[in-house]
């Protein structure tokens, strides 16, 4: 429901948890279903009904994301049904990475970093400045993974961010989105340069993209938390 309603921050990093904490799932488990269910108690005692947040979406352009791609790249599409196809490819990736991240026993940072991975790759309509909501968990896997001399995870991890920003800062200037509530940034930038940066924010949004996409798997390869040996044994197995 979180995912579907454009606002699953809450609900990603309780997936996170209950990953990282196998003793604790099953009150984990009640704990955010019963969230789930107080929100939308909430809702209907409010509206009477859930058409608000069925009728709230996010521009496919506003954040770096497959879908927002293909609208610069061919056109405008129908909304609705791209949302929900996101919606499905968004909770099937978190699913299956946390099957594999159970098996693993990834530690409840990179749990969360991973699954706020796959959120960035699949969802619909994500912005950067959605990041907030895993910030902190970021901050302490890529400090371990300093320490470890994790780098590949470690550039992933921090090129998303600048790669994401960067390309809010390209739409802002882009005159095609005309209302992107940048006005005076997007009217300095054509007095003042003008170039074209469409083709720049595809290429950004492209290597935002990749680098969550990739950070994931990373995780899931090698958890900078996993104790040195474990990591030796795995990477005997692997070889």
């Amino acid at each position: 429901a979180g995912m579907f309603f454009a606002k699953p921050f809450l609900a990603v990093t309780i997936g996170g948890i209950w990953i990282g904490y196998p003793k604790a799932r099953r009150a984990v488990t009640v704990c955010g279903v019963s969230l789930g269910l107080l929100f939308l108690a909430f809702l209907w005692w409010r509206d009477g009904n859930f058409e608000l947040l069925k009728q709230f979406i996010v521009r496919p352009f506003m954040g770096a994301s497959p879908y927002g791609i293909w609208w610069m790249l061919f056109g405008e599409f129908s909304e609705r049904p791209v949302r929900n196809l996101a919606t499905f490819l968004t909770a099937a990736s978190i699913a299956a990475f946390a099957a594999v991240a159970v098996r693993r026993r990834l530690s409840v940072w990179s749990a969360v970093v991973g699954l706020y991975c796959l959120f960035f790759t699949f969802f619909y309509g994500v912005m950067p400045e959605y990041e907030m909501w895993y910030l902190p968990f970021l901050l302490v896997v890529l400090w371990q993974c300093a320490q470890r001399g994790q780098w590949g995870t470690f550039a992933c991890g921090w090129l998303h961010s600048f790669f994401g920003f960067g390309y809010k800062v390209a739409y802002g200037f882009n005159p095609r989105f005309a209302n992107s509530g940048k006005p005076g940034i997007k009217t300095w930038y054509l007095e003042h340069i003008g170039w074209d940066v469409q083709g720049f924010q595809i290429a950004l949004a492209l290597a935002t993209i990749a680098c969550s996409a990739v950070m994931a798997v990373l995780l899931l390869a090698r958890d900078p938390f996993e104790p040195v040996e474990n990591q030796r044994v795995s990477e005997r197995k692997a070889a």
